[in-house]
């Protein structure tokens, strides 16, 4: 499968967002907050933690959400993954969302790309 181009960016496939649980971190320093994600080791008081990437070539974070177990990250991206905008929507949403198992079958069917 090719790149596809949206807004001047090009895209690993047709999902402007992949979602990752990893564990992670939140710090507060005055008025800025932030997170500290791990793909490997963790500290152990780190939370377990769902990130939203772009979908493009640099993998750029744009949000995390952290939760007290591994089941309840689960079952956040399991409500909100099939959600996730299209390039061939112009960025919408399938609407209605269709139910995860169906969209874990569509995601299988995709074949990203190596930068």
């Amino acid at each position: 499968m090719k790149f596809t181009e949206f807004d001047g960016e090009l895209y690993r496939d047709d999902r402007m967002h992949v979602l990752y649980i990893c564990k992670g971190i939140t710090t507060i320093e005055g008025d800025r907050v932030s997170t500290t994600i791990y793909h490997e080791e963790s500290p152990v008081d780190a939370k377990w933690c769902l990130v939203t990437y772009r979908n493009n070539s640099r993998y750029m974070a744009i949000s995390s959400k952290l939760f007290d177990s591994k089941q309840n990250a689960e079952a956040y991206r399991r409500h909100i993954e099939p959600m996730t905008p299209l390039i061939s929507l112009g960025g919408r949403p399938r609407n209605p969302p269709p139910p995860y198992e169906e969209f874990l079958r569509w995601k299988e069917g995709r074949k990203i790309p190596r930068i």
